[in-house]
């Protein structure tokens, strides 16, 4: 009986061990929802790369930027024709 006893507490003395030093092993999750936000920031700033237009983007900005407004400028514009800008018939 005594053998019986002692090798049920050494069994439960070495499950308890060896559960704590499983646990100990294993890395640590934050503990609050602050913390996992904060290192989710701090990942993300490490990985942060400047913003690139692809040519779609290059070209609305040429286009908008550079040539409509040469055309809605007064003197250079479309014209049908012979028709200038407040040349009405009577």
């Amino acid at each position: 009986m005594t053998c019986s006893i002692r090798s049920a507490f050494l069994l439960g003395v070495f499950s308890l061990v060896a559960t704590s030093a499983f646990a100990q092993a294993q890395p640590s999750e934050p503990e609050t929802r602050a913390a996992v936000l904060q290192s989710q920031r701090e990942e993300k700033q490490r990985t942060l790369e400047p913003y690139r237009r692809n040519g779609l983007e290059r070209a609305m900005d040429l286009a908008e930027n550079k040539i409509l407004p040469l055309l809605q400028r007064d003197g250079i514009y479309a014209s049908a024709g012979s028709l200038t800008t407040g040349s009405a018939t009577p």
